[in-house]
């Protein structure tokens, strides 16, 4: 069987795959429809998903990042109540400090892979969930200050974020591989 063939050359390279814990998942396409939703490798059968967990990041079929930003949406509801708690006993800085590490760190992880892809109406999800974090440093719970003033707390968009890590990423890569010199001179 083909598929078999790419598990004997996995394993010739010293890999072991678990071929029950090996997901399928097919890329949206025109010939999408043709594409087989189960595979069978040396009797396991594998069953193409519509969506798959890699490293902490939902990749839809489709690339629609759907998904991933619902499940962002409600973990970032579920912290937003802890922080409020963590309020109660901690100074603006530190739960600034707080949102920044915890919050952001895991509402924003690996931005620099899906941002640009999502629609308006994500994007200004992901605006609102960063405005949440703020309004509880500031313990706006009902929503006074305009999004400006809570600007000047210094916490970065997610759009300006998902530029710089993607800016960033790239200047590694070409200082890794020698075609940047020093941008210091």
């Amino acid at each position: 069987m083909a598929y078999s063939l790419h598990f004997r050359y996995l394993d010739s390279l010293g890999m072991v795959v678990n071929k029950t814990k090996t997901e399928l998942m097919f890329m949206k396409n025109k010939l999408y429809s043709r594409i087989p939703l189960q595979i069978k490798v040396d009797n396991e059968t594998i069953t193409a998903q519509k969506t798959i967990k890699i490293l902490g990041v939902q990749f839809d079929f489709d690339l629609s990042w759907k998904t991933h930003i619902s499940t962002l949406a409600g973990k970032a509801q579920k912290m937003i109540n802890g922080l409020r708690i963590l309020r109660r006993t901690l100074n603006q800085d530190e739960i600034l400090r707080v949102i920044t590490s915890q919050y952001y760190g895991r509402l924003f992880y690996a931005i620099a892979v899906w941002y640009s892809a999502l629609t308006i109406k994500m994007q200004n999800r992901l605006d609102i969930l960063h405005y949440k974090a703020l309004r509880v440093a500031i313990k706006d719970y009902i929503r006074i200050y305009p999004r400006e003033m809570l600007d000047l707390l210094g916490r970065q968009k997610p759009k300006v974020l998902a530029e710089y890590m993607l800016g960033s990423f790239l200047i590694n890569c070409y200082k890794t591989a020698g075609l940047l010199r020093d941008c210091t001179r």
